[in-house]
């Protein structure tokens, strides 16, 4: 397997290391208040991590192919939620408590490799190698604007 580190700024020294069996992050993102980081991979998966220790929360698996974005959305109506981006290329929207899958965006026509929502967190922007950008919300996740 191969190691990946990422430091925390608490001092200039190392705090943890995420250890993966397969395939080194390919994309990464935290929440702070939540104390929770997450990581996208070319094995497919998410992993949420807990940032004050490093040890894994759990691992949230249902893309096809690499998971190249990873964004958390603020608390609101439907609570906290992470959203992933991949090359499979449809763009899920999970619970942040439990892992749920809670609803897969299809629509790109080839890979997702962004994913990031409003101040709000009721809007998710999906943009992916199709050369579009798609405006997603509020849940139920219908399409509100579709730009090409």
């Amino acid at each position: 397997g191969t190691v990946s580190c990422k430091a925390l700024l608490k001092s200039t020294r190392l705090q943890w290391c995420i250890v993966g069996k397969s395939s080194k992050p390919s994309q990464h993102n935290g929440y702070v208040s939540m104390k929770r980081y997450t990581s996208g991979s070319a094995d497919h998966t998410v992993r949420v991590w807990a940032a004050e220790d490093g040890w894994l929360v759990r691992t949230l698996t249902g893309h096809t192919s690499s998971v190249s974005s990873v964004a958390w959305s603020r608390p609101g109506r439907d609570g906290t939620q992470l959203a992933s981006g991949s090359e499979d290329p449809t763009v899920r929207v999970w619970a942040a408590e439990d892992g749920r899958l809670m609803r897969t965006l299809i629509g790109h026509t080839d890979g997702v490799n962004s994913v990031a929502w409003s101040p709000s967190g009721c809007y998710l922007a999906s943009g992916g190698d199709d050369g579009v950008i798609w405006l997603w919300g509020p849940a139920p996740w219908k399409l509100v604007i579709k730009d090409d």
